[in-house]
């Protein structure tokens, strides 16, 4: 509904008031009346950050002023625009000579929803987090470990290595948290004990949890080297200890690797 709408029906309503109080008011009847301040709203509910255009109309034609009992809860402007700033109850007054109408304005206390309270993930995971806030702005996402997972400004975590950390929506004076928790893997191997021949090659077999790629070594490069999908390969007798790894979880394999016999 525009200005202009809504301040013809509140002419009509003072028209409708004058001539209950005088059926045959004339333009002089009308000069005798005390001046009337009708407003589009007495009381008005609002969130944080919501604006809201209060309608004034002042039976002398006088330009009403506006003016509010608590900036710091909702403002007004000259030209009756209210702006919610914080939670609370404050009277927005609208003056003409010395007549006055006052308009009840309650901010609500903002209100922020996380889709998720709690997640688990693994290394290099991410879970998309949404936040609905009450007052309508875009919550600020902050991580408390950032070693452990980042939050960008979109809400989108992702986990970087094992630990816990805090995600915080934060809009205004309000927060809600997310707890991230980034979970070491679990590696299992086919074998954990393997004996070759000088020259052979094999495959250790293995599967982990995080389905990410695990690092693998050796560790003594001489007797036996590995690549990164576990094939081992054996170059001359002796022992080493086959390590796959990821996030901090580590599995061994002990190679013994046997001199070629005639």
């Amino acid at each position: 509904m525009n200005k202009n709408h809504i301040s013809l029906k509140i002419l009509a309503l003072f028209l409708a008031v004058v001539l209950c109080i005088n059926p045959m008011a004339s333009e002089t009847a009308f000069a005798r009346i005390a001046p009337i301040v009708l407003l589009s709203d007495y009381e008005k509910e609002l969130n944080i950050g919501e604006e809201y255009y209060l309608y004034a109309y002042s039976s002398d034609g006088r330009n009403p002023k506006f003016s509010s009992s608590n900036n710091k809860i909702a403002s007004v402007d000259s030209y009756g625009k209210v702006t919610a700033k914080k939670a609370g109850k404050c009277e927005i007054t609208v003056k003409a000579f010395t007549t006055e109408a006052t308009c009840i304005i309650n901010v609500k206390k903002s209100t922020i929803k996380l889709n998720k309270l709690y997640a688990r993930l693994y290394r290099c995971q991410s879970v998309q987090l949404t936040a609905t806030v009450s007052s309508g702005i875009s919550p600020v996402w902050k991580s408390n470990k950032k070693s452990v997972a980042i939050v960008n400004e979109d809400g989108k975590v992702t986990a970087l290595k094992h630990g816990t950390a805090l995600i915080t929506a934060t809009a205004g004076d309000i927060s809600k948290i997310c707890e991230i928790v980034v979970e070491s893997p679990e590696i299992n191997l086919d074998t954990y004990e393997l004996t070759l021949n000088v020259g052979q090659t094999e495959t250790i077999g293995m599967t982990i949890s995080s389905g990410n790629a695990p690092k693998w070594t050796s560790s003594k490069k001489s007797v036996a080297t590995v690549d990164q999908l576990g094939n081992v390969y054996a170059k001359k007798a002796g022992t080493t200890v086959i390590t796959v790894s990821e996030d901090g979880t580590k599995q061994k394999c002990l190679v013994h690797v046997m001199a070629n016999t005639l």
